[in-house]
This record gives structure tokens, sequence and C-alpha cells, in this order.
């Protein structure tokens, strides 16, 4: 209810809907103050890996300047901000790939 009233005291047209605001809280209380710890791996190596859908972090976790640590990875992969380069440069909290070389920061710029 304080949600929404806010909003429409700021005017806001785009009011989420109650399940949608209550599944960001519970996002963002998750991985506030969060580092991604690295997991077993599977046993039975005959199963294949589902296929990862790319989920950007709430807003508040994005910018909460805590545990976002640049890490290289064996595989290039497109820049979640810039859409146009290919990096192998992962953050290891957001699980994001994002550009990190001396011609564009594109983890400094996601991360602020």
């Amino acid at each position: 209810m304080l949600y929404r009233r806010a909003c429409e005291s700021v005017g806001d047209k785009n009011i989420k809907s109650q399940r949608k605001f209550q599944a960001e809280i519970a996002a963002s209380l998750i991985l506030v103050n969060a580092v991604r710890r690295p997991g077993r791996t599977s046993l039975d190596s005959t199963v294949p890996a589902p296929k990862r859908v790319c989920v950007a972090p709430p807003t508040d976790v994005q910018k909460d300047q805590y545990g976002h640590w640049p890490v290289k990875c064996a595989k290039r992969e497109r820049c979640k901000l810039c859409s146009i380069n290919n990096t192998d440069t992962l953050c290891e909290k957001c699980d994001l790939r994002l550009c990190f070389t001396h011609d564009r920061n594109c983890f400094k710029r996601y991360h602020n």
C-alpha cells in the first residue's frame, strides 16, 4: 500500500502488481550484500545442463557497491550493456558479461 501511495504521489503511471513488487523485494533481500559462491558440479555428466536465461539483478542489488568483482573467463560472450562487443569479463555477483578494457568500461557504467 505504501508503494502504491508513493507512486501515485509522484505521478508514476507504471505501478507494479503486488506479486511482481514482492518478487523484486525478495530477490533484492536475497542478493543484497551477498557474494556468489561456486557450487558443486553435477556428478552425472551425461545429462546436458539446461540453457541459462540471462536475467539482470534488481536495481538496488546492481548498485549496492558490494561484492561486484570482475572475473576473467575462458569463453567470450556478448556484453550485457553495449551488446556489440564480446568480452571475457564476468561480474561475480551479477553473473553478467560486461566489457572491462582500456577503451570502454561497461562494468563501471553498469554498476553506477
